[in-house]
């Protein structure tokens, strides 16, 4: 047998493509903190990007059209590969997300979805064929997690 054949290329593939994911959360924090803008991760079945607030004064969410760049690449913060294939969004029922998702990132740290005035935190489940990760951003520290 060979050994390759063993190897279950989801698990990995998964895996780096959802600490991809937490990995550009965690950045938009820390970028609207240093910058003094605001930043939007979008995330969707299609993948992720990040963008800060042009004007940096307001809150609407048309205003975000500044890409956010890869400190290490100058490029833009987006998935660096494909989503899995049988990697899905999910809400905390196990139901498939079809929309954006967008979580908006202050200067002071905290987080909020595009509305502006949330409170709760975002819980969002990156499920695939070897696990489910469960993401969460607490709202009112910007603190991302993974369980």
């Amino acid at each position: 047998v060979n050994a390759a054949t063993r190897i279950e290329t989801n698990t990995f593939e998964e895996r780096y493509y959802s600490d991809d994911v937490v990995s550009g959360f965690r950045y938009a924090q820390k970028f609207a903190i240093s910058t003094g803008c605001q930043v939007k991760v979008t995330l969707n079945n299609s993948g992720f990007a990040l963008t800060s607030n042009a004007n940096c004064a307001t809150s609407n969410a048309a205003a975000f059209t500044q890409a956010v760049l890869r400190p290490w690449a100058n490029t833009n913060f987006v998935n660096q590969v494909t989503v899995p294939p049988n990697l899905v969004l999910q809400d905390t029922s196990s139901n498939d997300i079809t929309t954006d998702i967008e979580v908006i990132f202050y200067p002071q740290g905290w987080a909020c979805n595009a509305d502006g005035n949330s409170t709760s935190n975002e819980v969002i489940h990156l499920a695939g064929t070897s696990t489910t990760r469960i993401l969460t951003i607490v709202c009112s520290t910007g603190f991302v997690y993974v369980t």
